[in-house]
């Protein structure tokens, strides 16, 4: 699990995840070794319920054990929908979106390196089995959105890859059908939509559209695939053309617009997904019109539109009080500009269109145009699509570019009805002035921010100042209060970008002093907030940028839930550059940890060479006080060799005095009187002898414990940093110490033994003395 943990970038694991980990490997070895059906079964329903939450467990621990399966055994549909469903599981994360989902991509990756994987797939996918079929589809619609590239690649190698995920569109169950739908709206942001279109799957798509209702979830879908298989596509566009589908396509319009018979007609509000489902499908007509697209192309595209009466269907939009939504409306706009487009004959019919008034006037499609554009009411996006569409009627139209200059023209009979010269001048002529003096406003703000010598040149005129505070205190003249308001918010903001780019203090002061005199800081403060309460503000403010300008059905509260995704995605993003900085300053701790501790090692390392070195010098005592003991020993043999000599000299003389004196009792008394005396004397000396030593024996003995207690200090720091060699030395030199020392004391125990004997002698003397009448004094026996 490591190894998974580190190539997917996971961090510490908590104890319930590893607990659950446990659990999910125990439940692999039991799916992997058992071998009743049912055991198995349990043992892949218990790691399909855990797949949502351990994810990376369930997917590399088993990945092997779910590659058999898809492959060896295939007739077991339900252990192998069981199978699927964990691998749609642990692809799948909690957030809607895939963007970020790393761990879905690298489990993904992993997959498809399994070289049985997409064959067994696709195996699964042709499968009849309603369960097993649905689930295929759903895995090969994730793994496309997680590795498209790669899942494209192994598709196209199959022999009959793309065709059997085509055949799926065919199936009559809806659900599956559905699914198909979904996994084919991957396949199209992939490069093959060449092989899309070449198995018919215009047809299929058309096919499902037509059993639809018109406000099913399903068209768009559809319509979304050929929209994608159109865009910009050569070879498809023709292919679309040929088989005329684009009657198809006006068939379906007319359906959108007025319902099927099937239906009842609808009078009141479009529901919004019918709205999304006709603008993908105007949006699909102008995939084949587009001014991008080969221009042969083109105007083929738009001669079929002319034969097939489409045409003339969106300029009846276009004339008619339908009450379509504005963007269905304003897509139609740019549709029909597409359709007339450098196309004579297209523009002259959309030129001939025209709509009856309740005053019973015959208005032109150009006119009726141009009045829309000229509405103050109409919204921005309606009014640029308009005049897009009357650049386009004027575009490579000689006669017509010479129409409009003719209603220029004075004419001779005064005519009251709106023509299409006096309209464009309405509209070059308009008094816009609040647009105008907001567009000024905005271009000085955005020139004077960070620029303090164009500051230092605007606040040199006091008449820019005195401007800007009287218009913020006054009403700004024409437009409405909530123009008005944008205009005060504009002045009070330019005022501030002033007095943030000045850079000169006393300028500042001075400036500061002057807008709290003449307006106020409050006054500022609510203007600029009052700016962005406006209903010009706030529309911009909650818009979703689409820089394809395309529809996709969704309200435009959705616009601030995806507004709040990207704000929690950049803070995904800065948090993931917090934990890699946190990471390499924890890395960095460590280092400086690790330069910490090696040089304590080293102090350490120091300390314990120098009480080595000690250690060494008292072994070198040590030794040196062994060999004055050895030499005292020495000694000690030499006297005791001597003592025995003269004790043996003593007697072998005393008998021989005995012998030869004529009174033997007399004489032996003199000579054992004197004897006496000098066994006294040698005795004393061996007493002192025996004392000197015993004090030089107790210090030696001292010394030695003291040098052993020393010894197994520095044995006992040795052993620290493992220094077996020198620690061993050092306890043979301890050891040898107290062997020596045991030597002596048994030495001391011989001599005091020889010593007792003496004195022993001696008091027999001085008895046998005694029995002969001798006299013996107190010295004496003392």
């Amino acid at each position: 699990m490591a190894y998974f943990r580190s190539f997917f970038g996971g961090g510490g694991v908590e104890s319930e995840e590893e607990d659950g980990a446990e659990i999910v490997e125990k439940m692999v070895e039991r799916a992997e070794t058992c071998t009743a059906l049912e055991d198995r079964r349990d043992a892949f329903r218990a790691l399909r319920g855990m797949a949502k939450k351990l994810r990376l467990a369930v997917g590399t621990m088993g990945l092997n054990v779910y590659m058999e399966v898809l492959e060896k055994e295939r007739s077991n549909q339900e252990l192998v929908a069981i199978t699927l469903e964990i691998l749609v599981a642990v692809l799948s994360s909690d957030d809607e979106s895939t963007d970020d989902d790393e761990l879905g991509e690298r489990l993904a990756e992993v997959m498809l390196k399994k070289p049985v994987f997409i064959p067994s797939l696709l195996a699964a996918v042709d499968d009849y089995d309603i369960t097993v079929r649905r689930v295929g589809i759903q895995l090969m619609t994730s793994l496309l959105r997680h590795r498209g590239p790669e899942v494209q690649a192994a598709v196209m190698a199959q022999p009959t890859g793309v065709p059997h995920l085509v055949d799926i569109v065919h199936d009559r169950r809806e659900v599956i059908r559905n699914e198909a739908v979904l996994m084919l709206c991957e396949l199209m942001l992939l490069q093959i939509q060449q092989l899309l279109a070449y198995e018919n799957t215009f047809v299929h798509l058309l096919d499902i559209i037509d059993t639809e209702p018109l406000d099913s979830i399903i068209i768009e879908d559809c319509l979304f695939v050929i929209l994608n298989l159109l865009r910009k596509n050569t070879m498809n566009q023709q292919l679309f053309r040929e088989n005329n589908l684009i009657s198809r396509l006006g068939v379906m319009l007319n359906s959108f617009l007025y319902g099927s018979e099937e239906e009842e007609t609808d009078t009141g509000e479009w529901v919004k997904q019918r709205t999304a489902n006709i603008i993908f499908l105007l949006q699909v007509i102008r995939s084949m019109v587009s001014p991008d697209n080969v221009v042969t192309n083109t105007h083929a595209a738009q001669k079929a539109l002319h034969q097939t009466k489409m045409l003339a269907e969106l300029c009846r939009v276009l004339l008619s009080e339908m009450g379509l939504p504005v963007e269905v409306l304003t897509e139609t706009v740019i549709a029909v500009a597409e359709a007339i487009r450098g196309n004579y004959t297209n523009q002259e019919y959309f030129a001939s269109t025209s709509l009856i008034t309740n005053e019973n006037m015959n208005r032109s499609s150009l006119v009726v145009l141009l009045i829309s554009m000229t509405a103050e009411k109409q919204p921005f996006k309606m009014r640029c699509a308009v005049f897009y569409c009357f650049l386009s009627y004027l575009h490579d139209n000689e006669f017509g570019k010479t129409k409009v200059i003719e209603t220029l023209l004075p004419a001779n009979q005064p005519d009251t009805a709106l023509s299409t010269g006096s309209l464009i001048c309405q509209v070059s002529m308009g008094n816009r002035r609040v647009q105008m003096r907001a567009g000024v406003l905005m271009l000085l703000s955005t020139w004077l921010k960070n620029c303090p010598p164009a500051v230092a040149a605007f606040t040199e005129n006091e008449d820019n100042l005195h401007y800007l505070t009287t218009q913020i205190l006054d009403d700004c003249g024409e437009g409405t209060e909530s123009e008005q308001q944008v205009l005060k918010g504009l002045m009070a903001f330019l005022l501030l970008v002033c007095l943030e780019s000045v850079e000169d203090a006393n300028l500042r002061s001075s400036l500061e002093q002057l807008v709290e005199r003449r307006v106020g800081k409050e006054m500022v403060i609510g203007a600029v907030e009052g700016l962005s309460r406006t209903e010009q503000f706030v529309p911009h403010l909650l818009k979703m940028l689409r820089p394809t300008g395309e529809f996709n059905g969704t309200a435009s509260n959705d616009s601030i839930i995806q507004s709040f995704k990207d704000l929690i995605k950049r803070q995904d993003e800065e948090i993931a550059v917090l934990k890699q900085e946190a990471k390499k300053s924890a890395a960095q701790i460590e280092q400086l940890k690790q330069a910490s501790d090696k040089s304590a090692l080293e102090q350490e390392m120091e300390s314990l060479r120098k009480k080595l070195q000690e250690s060494c010098a008292l072994n070198s005592q040590t030794e040196s006080m062994q060999i004055q003991v050895q030499e005292m020993c020495r000694v000690n043999e030499q006297w005791r060799g001597e003592a025995a000599k003269y004790k043996q000299w003593a007697e072998q003389w005393q008998q021989y005095q005995i012998a030869q004196l004529p009174n033997p009792t007399e004489t032996a008394i003199q000579y054992l009187q004197q004897q006496v005396q000098q066994l006294e004397q040698q005795l004393a000396y061996g007493y002192q002898a025996f004392e000197d030593y015993g004090k030089a024996t107790a210090k030696y003995a001292t010394d030695c414990a003291e040098w052993k207690r020393r010894a197994e200090a520095a044995e006992a720091d040795l052993a620290k940093e493992k220094e077996s060699n020198k620690q061993k030395n050092a306890v043979e030199n301890g050891e040898s110490g107290q062997s020596e020392l045991a030597l002596l004391k048994a030495e001391q125990e011989d001599l005091l033994v020889l010593l007792a004997d003496q004195h022993n002698k001696i008091t027999q003397y001085r008895n046998r003395l005694k029995e002969l009448n001798e006299v013996v004094t107190d010295d004496d026996d003392d």
